[in-house]
């Protein structure tokens, strides 16, 4: 047997560990795919190199606790939330030793552990990389599979090493000298009972307690070459033997499956189960087999795979199928996006479907423009023409009365379909007009029909026909309802009219409706009348009073051509504009004054809509099926949802912190409390939240606690920006939701401390302010001491001034006294 090419073996990863178990409780609740359906009719997506795959062979597949998906390539560790691929290689992670990744396990402390080709084990806890190598005691630094065991012991199988224990930190080898067949380790399994299953390249052994032994031997298994193994929820070991084909081992009885019994190919490379009891088998050379019962059908390029070489196979937390391929990428099977539409090319007879209807039988009849009348069973379309007795190929609406008998409102008239045979009734037999846009079975037996001549009562093959002569608003009647007090709702062209007891009440704009034409109505669990128009908007009549809603208070659009309410409390609508729905309680709210505007959650194309462009102006332009499923009639055929798979009651994404970047450093955000030294206070935090259904419509909001004062809408930003951060304590927070209105709870915190540069510290502004204190005490001081100087210098010189005006008196009087005596002396 030719063992393949070294570039291309992986191993199937294992988590069988009370963590997993643990992480399942986790998930939301999604079922796995339908096992009933087949298996060409599930949606793939395929993400290569050009969409961030670091590389297109994708050998590992695991989905950690927090929702990430990882993927080990042959050039490097790949993360991925939904959106986007984070690579891990050893030109970004020094400890990387090696970038070929054959090996992921997540264990119970939810510390991941990455196996290497050439670079050893590597595991990454709390946003650090460390590498055991043989230098540490592993016996290879090739690592082929991995497994935790309900004691938590880490098992590593290696390439030339054996096997390998890691326990309390130490590393034990086991290896062809204590009982392995074969010292290549390509899977690992525990089973019930506790026995470690090893599945080498020559052969399969078995450890119980402290001993190994061969398996398998009454089976041809001596030999084999070992690809994978998997111990299935009922304890049974499935065994991959690569060119021997698929076999199992329970109850001490081996059984096996080949090619002759349905595999597309023996070379066997992985095996899954999934939570629905299917398993999944990949191969090379024959794509990816699923297993359901005894029957086994198969997905392969011919359905678009892009490989038919399978390395790894994963089921995540919401039941989609993940698929490694040898140079193909990473590809995911699943239910489809949200909207399932039917076109001409699953079978519709016509692009553009108008009617949808669901009998008692539960078949899905869809009334085509120009195709006739189609029925939808079991995934397949039978068609009925006017070849067939049909009225016309024009159909416009659909009903089935009390007695099971299906009535087609056509262009030419109304046909009866009884007992395979169409039987026509138009204008000859009765009807005011052949064209019949609407329908309607009341609870006591009558069909109601509308035209553009009127409303149109038929009962025992008679017709009563109601127009404005008798009250009616207007004769073109688009809609007919029956509430649960039994009165009989009309929509016309021109208002509404409530028929009870024979007659007619109008409510129009005098009541506060629009006066457009009503194209809709449906009455809720607590008895409001919700009404659709054309370009009116929504309308809820409650209590006598009527509440408009619009595009200006956030309805997505103001045609509105068919109601349905969903098991939680949800309206979706049709219109021009795509598919789009709102809570009923915020709808209320909204009429109660409680809030100012409602939020509507639009739909189209890219989930899964062959248009947005709906049909209306007839009835009924959508149906609630009996599992609970909506069907919309659109330009581009009928579109079903499952409004279960909305996320509606979905819980929000559950955050996470990736990076941050303070003053240009990079820190680690899961290393608890961040302190950084003085710097400019800018930052870049980058965050996620792992989603795979519809990644691009989750929304984020932000805070910085103490610098922040709410939260910032970042709407699918995945990045928070701040410049100029003052020094001080912050905690940075992030939640996400899906766009339902509903938040998250902040389960991840990023603390931050900046520290300040001297000058921006207490003790600086209070020495400056001491100083300046000083400073202005000094200058006080050397004010009052200039003054008393000053008082001094004038009290000086006012002493001086006085007494030399003293002495300049005494001159003067001396001088008088001398002139005295002359003149004293003259006169004698």
């Amino acid at each position: 047997m030719s063992r393949p090419p070294r570039n291309v073996r992986a191993s199937v990863c294992r988590l069988l560990t009370v963590w997993a178990a643990f992480v399942a409780t986790l998930s939301p609740g999604y079922a796995a795919l339908n096992p009933t359906s087949p298996i060409e009719r599930l949606h793939q997506d395929v993400w290569g190199h050009d969409q961030g795959l670091p590389q297109n062979t994708v050998a590992a597949i695991i989905q950690s606790h927090d929702g990430y998906l990882w993927l080990g390539t042959e050039l490097g560790l790949a993360r991925f939330d939904g959106l986007r691929f984070t690579v891990f290689d050893k030109s970004n992670v020094s400890q990387l030793r090696s970038n070929v990744v054959d090996a992921l396990l997540e264990d119970h402390a939810g510390d991941l552990w990455i196996g290497t080709r050439g670079g050893g084990l590597t595991r990454y806890s709390h946003g650090m990389f460390t590498t055991f190598g043989t230098k540490e005691g592993l016996s290879s630094d090739s690592v082929l599979s991995l497994l935790e065991d309900r004691a938590g012991n880490l098992w590593i199988g290696t390439d030339g090493g054996g096997v390998n224990r890691f326990r309390d930190g130490h590393f034990s080898a086991f290896d062809v000298k204590d009982g392995l067949s074969n010292n290549e380790v390509f899977a690992l399994a525990e089973s019930k009972d506790g026995s470690i299953w090893i599945g080498t390249h020559n052969g399969l052994d078995v450890r119980r307690g402290d001993h190994f032994q061969r398996a398998g031997s009454e089976d041809g298994l001596t030999n084999a070459y070992i690809r994978s193994l998997y111990v299935g929820r009922d304890g049974t070991l499935w065994i991959g033997v690569y060119g021997g084909g698929l076999k199992s081992f329970s109850d001490g009885k081996y059984l096996a499956w080949t090619t002759t019994d349905g595999l597309s190919s023996n070379a066997i490379t992985s095996i899954r189960e999934d939570s629905a009891g299917s398993l999944w088998v990949g191969t090379i050379g024959g794509g990816i087999n699923r297993k359901v019962g005894n029957r086994f059908s198969s997905y392969s390029t011919r359905n678009g795979l892009p490989t038919n070489d399978v390395w790894a196979i994963f089921e995540d937390n919401h039941g989609d199928i993940w698929i490694g391929t040898g140079g193909g990428g990473l590809a995911r099977l699943s239910d489809g996006k949200l909207f399932v539409s039917y076109g001409e090319r699953e079978g519709l007879s016509n692009p553009t479907s108008i009617p949808v209807y669901e009998d008692r039988a539960h078949n899905i009849w869809i009334g085509t423009n120009g195709g006739g009348l189609d029925r939808l069973r079991d995934g397949k379309f039978t068609h009925f023409t006017a070849r067939d007795g049909l009225a016309d190929n024009l159909v416009f609406t659909i009903c089935e009365d009390p007695a099971g008998v299906l009535w087609v409102g056509t262009r030419k008239g109304l046909s009866r379909f009884k007992d395979g045979k169409f039987t026509t009734f138009s204008a000859k037999n009765g009807l005011p007009a052949d064209i019949v846009f609407s329908s309607y079975a009341d609870r006591e037996g009558n069909l109601w029909l509308g035209t553009r001549a009127g409303l149109v009562k038929l009962r025992d093959e008679e017709f009563t026909v109601y127009s404005t002569r008798d009250g009616l608003s207007n004769n073109n009647v688009q809609s007919i309802y029956e509430d649960r007090d039994g009165a009989l709702w009309v929509g016309t062209a021109g208002g509404l009219n409530r028929f009870k007891h024979e007659k007619f009440e109008l409510f129009d704009s005098r009541q506060g409706l629009s006066n457009g034409s009503i194209f809709c109505i449906h009455q809720d669990g607590d008895g409001a009348l919700w009404l659709g128009t054309d370009g009116g908007g929504l309308f809820r009549l409650k209590s006598g009073q009527f509440t408009a809603y619009t595009i200006k208070a956030g309805l997505w659009d103001d045609a509105v051509f068919e109601i349905l309410e969903d098991d939680s409390r949800n309206l979706w609508m049709s219109s021009n504009k795509g598919v789009f729905r709102a809570s009923i309680q915020e709808l209320n709210d909204f009429a109660d004054k409680k809030t100012y505007s409602i939020k509507t959650i639009a739909y189209g194309p890219a989930d899964g809509l062959n248009t947005r462009e709906c049909n209306g102006g007839i009835q009924p332009a959508g149906w609630k099926s009996h599992d609970g499923h909506l069907w919309f009639s659109t330009m581009k055929g009928v579109s079903m949802v499952d409004p279960k798979r909305a996320g509606i009651s979905e819980p929000p994404p559950l955050t996470t912190l990736e990076y941050a970047v303070i003053n240009h450093e990079v820190v680690n955000t899961q290393s608890g409390e961040v302190h950084m030294p003085p710097g400019r206070g800018d930052m870049e935090i980058g965050y996620s939240a792992p989603s795979f259904s519809t990644p691009e419509k989750t929304i984020f909001r932000y805070n910085l606690e103490g610098f922040d004062q709410e939260w910032v809408d970042a709407g699918t930003r995945r990045t928070a920006y701040y410049t100029k951060v003052p020094p001080g304590t912050y905690k940075f927070r992030v939640i996400a939701s899906f766009g339902n209105g509903t938040w998250g709870s902040v389960k991840n915190t990023l603390p931050i401390t900046l520290e300040a540069h001297f000058y921006q510290t207490a003790w600086f502004y209070v020495s400056c302010v001491l100083s300046l204190v000083l400073a202005a005490f000094a200058g006080y001081w050397v004010h009052l001491r200039y003054l008393a100087d000053r008082r001094k210098l004038l009290e000086m010189l006012v002493y001086r001034k006085t007494a030399d005006l003293r002495n300049e008196i005494r001159e003067r009087e001396k001088i008088e006294l001398e002139l005295v005596k002359v003149r004293r002396s003259l006169g004698s």
